[in-house]
């Protein structure tokens, strides 16, 4: 049996469940270590304002680090504001498309938004930054993703440094005011000032291997040279082969650190270990794809004897180990035998 990994994301529920839950996981774990660059902990925050929160990606997470009372959902999606208020406990409100009718309050130690100014158009996106800049307290950060003109290359970028296309995945906003936006630090950098930010921190490439993270605040924050990448394992299969009783797994994985090569790759099948293997092969497309030099060394291949297996539906995990010994699941695939 051969299984491209990389094309059958819509075959393998379990392998989008896990991507539903690792990029949830990723963003708390990118705040955590964000705040800690700036002197600060996440369980320090007494109120935190998660802004575009969907059906709870993100809130899932964020319970388990702060008692839901703390928290402030927002969301202009009715359903999903009903969701997250009654699932997780939280101050679900209801958003709305223009920044001006937006109204939460002030004083909030945290404000993040993830997924939301990689999507807005330039009159949305200085009107929010500027709306959700003004609900922070005194020292409050606010965490903001975006879209840097490198990703999705197939798409023209306007020379100014700022792109909107009136189109996203979404089917239920409208595409002049949710589409797909690409933004330059240059253009980030020049809007925050425009808009009274007063101080700026940027991390390339954060949140998914694609998101830049951009951190504004009324109080200082932390040079260029303390804000890190997170220690999150990314990677992908590529392939799984199982034939004549053998296996062949291979594809990439990495440390999103810089220049932290991950120590090993397992393979877990049906939950028990049968193959590790150092991380070392060379994967320059992996790299020039990614905007990652230090990723040119992200391959991976496992093969041996497949343990004997019954018919029926069998799960495939692929984790990677980093240098300090963290361990991470970064991709699952469901085989029928």
């Amino acid at each position: 049996m051969f299984f491209n990994a990389a094309l059958a994301e819509e075959a393998s529920p379990g392998r989008t469940r896990l991507q539903y839950y690792r990029d949830g996981r990723e963003v708390v774990c990118s705040l955590e270590n964000l705040l800690a660059a700036a002197g600060r902990r996440l369980g320090d925050c007494d109120r935190v304002l998660e802004m575009a929160c969907g059906y709870g990606r993100v809130t899932r997470h964020l319970v388990r680090e702060l008692a839901p009372h703390r928290i402030t959902a927002a969301e202009i999606l009715a359903p999903a504001v009903g969701f997250v208020g009654e699932t997780f406990g939280v101050d679900a409100r209801r958003s709305c498309t223009e920044p001006e009718a937006f109204d939460v309050g002030r004083g909030f130690d945290l404000v993040f938004v993830s997924s939301l100014f990689s999507h807005l158009p330039r009159p949305r996106f200085e009107a929010w930054l500027t709306r959700l800049y003004d609900t922070l307290a005194p020292e409050g950060l606010l965490v903001f993703s975006t879209h840097g003109p490198a990703v999705r290359p197939e798409v023209p970028k306007d020379a100014s440094g700022f792109t909107f296309v009136p189109s996203s995945e979404s089917r239920e906003l409208e595409g002049e005011e949710y589409g797909s936006t690409f933004v330059s630090r240059a253009v980030v950098e020049e809007i925050a000032g425009r808009c009274g930010v007063a101080h700026l921190g940027f991390l390339e490439r954060e949140l998914w291997m694609v998101q830049d993270v951009v951190v504004a605040s009324p109080a200082p924050v932390p040079g260029p040279s303390s804000w890190q990448n997170t220690s999150f394992v990314q990677g992908v299969v590529d392939r799984v082969i199982l034939r004549d009783g053998q296996f062949h797994v291979d594809g990439w994985a990495a440390d999103g650190r810089r220049d932290a090569p991950l120590a090993a790759v397992r393979l877990l099948l049906d939950g028990r270990l049968v193959a590790e293997v150092p991380v070392g092969g060379r994967r320059g497309d992996v790299a020039a794809q990614l905007g990652r030099t230090d990723w040119a060394a992200s391959g991976w291949e496992l093969h041996g004897t497949l343990p004997e297996l019954p018919a029926g539906r069998h799960l495939v995990a692929a984790q990677g180990v980093t240098a300090d010994g963290t361990e991470g699941v970064f991709e699952i695939v469901e085989l029928e035998l």
